[in-house]
């Protein structure tokens, strides 16, 4: 079935006639080259799929399973550069994930739980320092947390519980000496 920028494999219902996606699907940039490819399994997204940038360079890449993003996902700058990569489960983030500055260094890393940020999670600035450390638990602030300035040093720390700020919170100036507590 060819329809505007779409093409794809399907058939019809054999009780109530409705049209279902079933095999191969194309989506096309208005200069024709792909926009999307992936196949449909009665009428779900199923196995590979890949979305294109306007260029032909891979967008982002992965997997689905029963209509759901499931298993690594790795998404690109254009030029081709990872940007980001990680896993789905059932459509939710699921396990360590990790995003890239378009230089290769790491911006940012840490785990999902069913779809919640959850365990640490450490950023970072461009030069590859720590600029944050975080803890979560079922996409709530919990724990302890801890910001750098660019040069190394803590700027401040303190815990949250629940999602709340619990207890005091130490803020440095940036030759480490407290600044207020």
């Amino acid at each position: 079935v060819k329809e505007g920028n779409k093409e794809y494999e399907m058939y019809r219902h054999e009780t109530n006639n409705k049209p279902i996606k079933h095999g191969y699907y194309k989506e096309y940039h208005p200069d024709k080259t792909y926009k999307v490819v992936g196949n449909f399994l009665e009428g779900k997204k199923e196995g590979k799929w890949v979305f294109y940038y306007e260029d032909g360079q891979v967008k982002k890449e992965g997997n689905y399973k029963d209509g759901k993003e499931d298993g690594k996902w790795v998404l690109y700058y254009k030029g081709g550069k990872i940007e980001g990569e990680g896993n789905y489960k059932d459509g939710k983030e699921d396990g360590k994930w990790v995003l890239y500055y378009e230089d290769g260094q790491v911006k940012k890393e840490g785990n999902y739980k069913d779809g919640e940020l959850d365990g640490k999670w450490v950023y970072y600035y461009g030069n590859g320092k720590v600029e944050t450390e975080v803890n979560h638990k079922d996409g709530e602030k919990d724990g302890k947390w801890v910001y750098y300035y660019e040069n190394g040093k803590i700027e401040k720390e303190g815990n949250w519980k629940d999602g709340k700020e619990d207890g005091k919170w130490v803020l440095y100036r940036e030759n480490g000496k407290i600044d207020k507590e």
